[in-house]
């Protein structure tokens, strides 16, 4: 589950000659080299890039920071090493606040003193773009991104405290699968860490407002489907995923969210199929 990857999710597939694995397009660089692979399975047809670089006598896969960061200054800090191409978009009162907010976030999490020695010392990678950048880092024009496969997260903004919360929380459940309801995984980003530089507080009266006016309901959110589909528009799922992450910990303290958190990740194909049954039986199961 650490490698998102859908030629590694589809090995199986690809092993049994039920797959194609097709190069549509090749462009080569100065420094690098990208291709575009398509993969057709039974269950999905995706196109994704891949990076190249020479070596030697050989080309070796890298990822897309490797090949367009490399060159960026590096501002190192307590827990975060903050890499940028344009200087003027750090400022040391962003960086103070960012390292703050890591550690405020290790007490909520119960993250232990261990844990947080380790995370000064190998810090998170934390990339600052400007949009043009930052589509060609992630492949899509976005505010902001974790990338849980490299521990990164991509920003135009500093600091980004919804994208830190992503990543803390995958640090304080390591190992944990890639794939987690998405009612948990941004309800809980929400709950700390607020969403497009609103706070918290103001996203859940947004939450608060959908749901005494009916928009939808609660359960709406609480499976694959409903989060994506039933509610879709994340500027309603996500301020009522995050007043029900907020309830959950509030009425049963972080460890059992953490383990609630747990129970409901897993790969991808499992995460989209819980059931909205299955769901709330966990919740039960965990929470009683």
């Amino acid at each position: 589950d650490s490698c998102a990857s859908p030629i590694v999710n589809a090995l199986e597939y690809i092993r049994n000659g039920n797959a194609q694995v097709i190069v549509t397009d090749k462009a080569f660089r100065e420094n690098y080299a990208k291709i575009s692979v398509q993969l057709v399975t039974p269950d999905e047809s995706v196109t994704v890039p891949y990076y190249l670089v020479k070596s030697d006598d050989s080309w070796l896969m890298v990822s897309s920071f490797s090949v367009y960061t490399k060159d960026w200054k590096k501002y190192e800090t307590r827990y975060v090493n903050v890499y940028c191409n344009d200087g003027t978009l750090v400022n040391e009162f962003a960086l103070e606040k960012l390292n703050e907010f890591i550690e405020l976030m290790g007490e909520h999490l119960l993250l232990s003193q261990s844990k947080m020695k380790l995370l000064e010392k190998e810090k998170i990678n934390y990339y600052l773009c400007n949009e043009d950048e930052i589509e060609e880092i992630t492949g899509f024009p976005t505010h902001g991104m974790t990338n849980l496969q490299f521990d990164a997260i991509v920003s135009r903004h500093l600091p980004h405290y919804h994208e830190v919360v992503h990543l803390l929380v995958n640090y304080a459940l390591n190992p944990l699968p890639l794939f987690t309801l998405p009612c948990l995984q941004e309800g809980t980003a929400v709950c700390f860490g607020g969403r497009w530089g609103k706070s918290p507080q103001v996203i859940f009266q947004i939450g608060y407002f959908t749901l005494a006016q009916q928009f939808f309901k609660l359960e709406d959110i609480l499976t694959y489907n409903g989060f994506h589909q039933i509610v879709g528009n994340p500027d309603f799922s996500y301020p009522i995923s995050g007043i029900f992450v907020r309830f959950l910990i509030e009425k049963f303290g972080i460890e059992k969210l953490k383990l609630l958190y747990r129970r409901l990740s897993g790969n991808d194909k499992a995460v989209q199929n819980f059931s909205l049954d299955y769901v709330q039986s966990k919740i039960a199961e965990v929470c009683g």
